[in-house]
């Protein structure tokens, strides 16, 4: 259950799966990207099994989702992913491609489909942004960058994670020249991470 769902978050989602009998066991996960004490509990609270933070570590997020997989019932085997010879080269400093090989179990064919998807899915995160922030549609805006944050984590960027977490609380705080002072350094690290996702991706 992703917690940060426009309209409707996951933690009312959650509430009204509660209120309906034939819900009252499904297994629901959360899944945000906070690893806060009160953010665990908020969920539980809500009517959750468990909490899963990210930027995500893939094999503590299987292993909760395994156990309460199996606690409903028989778990269907993961089809194992295409054979590969691939490997990221050596990241060029944007990217920690060793943590986020690690964070896709060691599998390059997973870890490059993610560079991709994250390559192809943000190159116009600028103009979005932009367009939601000079629109005042702020809950776009925070999305929008919720998202780029988390995905950053994954893939092992973390200078692009920082910068969009500060962009996220300032514009959480509405604070006009933080904002504009933390787009500026999100869309240059986000630019060298796409850079640099161009080579790595090049060198297979």
């Amino acid at each position: 259950m992703d917690c940060q769902m426009p309209v409707m978050d996951g933690y009312t989602a959650t509430r009204h799966l509660r209120n309906d009998p034939r819900f009252e066991h499904l297994p629901v996960i959360a899944m945000t990207a906070s690893a806060l004490a009160e953010d665990r509990e908020r969920a539980l609270a809500s009517g959750m099994n468990a909490h899963i933070a990210k930027p995500l570590n893939v094999p503590l997020m299987l292993r909760t989702m395994a156990q309460w997989i199996v606690s409903h019932g028989p778990a269907r085997p993961a089809e194992p992913g295409p054979a590969t010879d691939w490997a990221p080269a050596e990241g060029m400093g944007a990217i920690d491609t060793a943590d986020g090989l690690t964070r896709c179990l060691g599998k390059a064919h997973l870890y490059r489909r993610i560079l991709r998807s994250f390559r192809d899915a943000n190159r116009d995160f600028a103009a979005t942004t932009a367009a939601a922030i000079d629109g005042g549609a702020w809950g776009d805006a925070l999305h929008r960058v919720h998202d780029l944050k988390g995905l950053a984590g994954t893939i092992g960027a973390h200078g692009l994670h920082a910068a969009a977490q500060a962009l996220q609380a300032a514009l959480q705080a509405r604070d006009e020249q933080a904002i504009k002072s933390s787009r500026v350094r999100t869309e240059s690290e986000l630019a060298a991470v796409i850079e640099e996702i161009e080579r790595l991706v090049a060198a297979e």
